[in-house]
């Protein structure tokens, strides 16, 4: 409508000034002029797609962040995670308000961290006398779940044989999102307990968010770093996860089933080894280039199987390397179609409907976000 208003106006404009009929109404070619440039600044006004106050997150969502921990020895991670957590959550709530429909206000970001070893873990006590008596903190016991029956000895996993300990942790990973799910209403993010959020995560991830829902308004989860860590989900969709885990906890461990699920795109013959991918039916799955969460664990079951693997893959390099903030996202303990690939970003392809590019130079950092579809 503006680009046809304005050309009327310019058609008109050229009538008054260039015609004899038109010469000498100064007053209505003033009139004009001035239209003209009001229309063109109307025209070339961007919507704010940076820390913008408009798009999704909509004024009634609301964000979940959970995290879940475990003791290790004198270590100090999840205090130190919490603590980067509040400095942006603490830069970057006024903009992320919200009010439900009912004017029923509801937390714009609250907080639940799961721990894993009651009475075991003295950086969880420290936490949560820091910080469960601000508004929407949240910190819970779980419970010692025993492993299914059957797994004593060991496990044949769909990729390798599966211990009773890791069994044990996907029941501990089952109630943590249990206890997510009660506190869930929109939105959530899940993270690992040894991971720094990196400056203006809540701004930049908006953004990326924003473009999400742009492009797919039921896309299924947005990566924004690494690991089972910095994936935004909907709260709704926690409910299948859970019984996804549940119905293959004997194999695999929890991050790697999660992988497979969110990035599996076809149905195979042999449902033994292949999740229900109908939850995520033709939604989008999204990964920025950047990554926004940093890894600074040295004691985690993390690096020991990254040390591992990068030993089976470059047994004469030591060294691991972590994305750091702001690195591009390829890690090699994700699936491949969860790391941004720059090579495949250069086809034309990439340059159509399968990566998007958000330039907000003053605002934000540009962003380019892959993204494909479970068909």
């Amino acid at each position: 409508p503006q680009v046809a208003w304005m050309a009327s106006t310019l058609r008109l404009l050229f009538y008054r000034l260039f015609t004899k009929h038109g010469r000498g109404r100064k007053a209505v070619t003033a009139a004009v002029c001035l239209m003209a440039f009001v229309a063109l600044v109307f025209l070339l006004d961007e919507p704010d797609m940076g820390y913008g106050l408009q798009g999704y997150p909509p004024s009634n969502a609301s964000l979940l962040i959970t995290l879940h921990t475990v003791p290790r020895g004198q270590t100090t991670y999840l205090s130190r995670s919490l603590r980067t957590l509040k400095r942006e959550i603490e830069a970057f709530t006024p903009v992320w308000k919200s009010t439900h429909e009912d004017d029923v206000p509801v937390p714009a970001v609250s907080v639940v961290v799961v721990n894993h070893k009651p009475n075991e873990h003295s950086d969880f006590e420290y936490s949560r006398d820091k910080y469960s008596k601000q508004d929407n903190w949240i910190f819970v016991e779980d419970p010692n779940p025993d492993p299914p029956p059957g797994c004593k000895d060991g496990c044949d996993g769909y990729w390798r044989d599966v211990t009773e300990d890791t069994v044990k942790m996907n029941a501990h990973i089952i109630q943590w999102l249990k206890t997510s799910q009660e506190h869930c209403t929109d939105m959530v993010l899940i993270m690992e307990d040894d991971f720094d959020v990196c400056p203006e995560f809540f701004a930049r991830s908006r953004t990326v968010l924003e473009a999400a829902r742009s492009i797919d308004p039921n896309y299924a989860a947005v990566r924004v770093s690494y690991g089972m860590n910095g994936v935004f989900l909907h709260c709704k969709d926690l409910g299948p996860m859970i019984q996804y885990l549940q119905d293959n906890i004997k194999f695999g461990p929890a991050d790697t089933l999660f992988g497979y699920l969110w990035t599996v795109t076809k149905r195979v013959k042999d449902t033994k080894h292949i999740p229900d991918v109908s939850l995520f039916h033709n939604r989008s799955y999204f990964v920025v280039r950047n990554n926004i969460m940093e890894h600074f664990g040295k004691v985690s079951s993390r690096s020991q199987k990254d040390k591992e693997e990068e030993a089976k893959l470059r047994p004469t390099n030591t060294e691991l390397h972590y994305p750091r903030c702001d690195d591009i996202l390829n890690y090699q303990g994700l699936y491949a179609l969860e790391s941004y690939n720059p090579e495949e970003c250069n086809m034309p392809l990439c340059q159509r409907r399968n990566t998007i590019i958000i330039d907000s130079k003053e605002k934000v950092p540009a962003w380019v976000i892959r993204k494909f579809k479970y068909v």
